[in-house]
C-alpha cells in the first residue's frame, strides 16, 4: 500500500509526486597534503527524507491527518509505503513527521504538505 494508515483506519494516499532526498552520513579526517580519509557513519548511514503533498482534500480528512501529526509530535514513528522500482511493488519504511504545512482553501478543501524523515526503529 502506498501512503500511511491513521489510527482511525483512514488510508491516506499522497499525490503522485513523492520526492525522496537521500544523503550519505560520512565521517572524515583531513591530513596534511590534502589527504582525506572517509568512512560510513554507523550501520544505517543513508539519511532519507520524503516530501509529500495531499492536495485539495476534504476538510474532515485534513483535520484527521493534522490531528494525527500533532499527536505524534515528531517523536512517534509510523510506516509509510512508497512506490518501489517495479510497477506492482512498493517499499515500506519507518518515518517521523517533524513538520507539515496546511493550506486553508475554499469550499471546505485544504492541502497538506509534509516532510517525513526515515528512521530505523525496531
Amino acid at each position: 500500500m502506498i501512503g500511511f494508515i491513521l489510527p482511525t483506519g483512514l488510508n491516506v494516499v499522497p499525490d503522485k509526486n513523492i520526492t525522496k532526498t537521500a544523503k550519505p552520513v560520512v565521517v572524515s579526517a583531513k591530513f596534511g597534503d590534502g589527504y582525506e580519509a572517509r568512512a560510513r557513519k554507523g550501520i544505517n548511514s543513508l539519511d532519507a527524507t520524503y516530501s509529500i503533498t495531499l492536495s485539495n482534500r476534504p476538510i474532515t480528512e485534513v483535520n484527521a491527518i493534522a490531528t494525527y501529526f500533532d499527536s505524534i509530535m515528531g517523536v512517534t514513528s509510523f510506516e509509510f509505503g512508497l512506490p518501489a522500482d517495479t510497477i506492482s511493488n512498493y517499499e515500506t519504511v519507518r518515518v517521523v513527521c517533524e513538520d507539515y504545512n496546511r493550506t486553508f482553501e475554499f469550499n471546505n478543501y485544504n492541502t497538506i504538505t509534509a516532510t517525513f524523515r526515515r528512521v530505523y526503529d525496531i
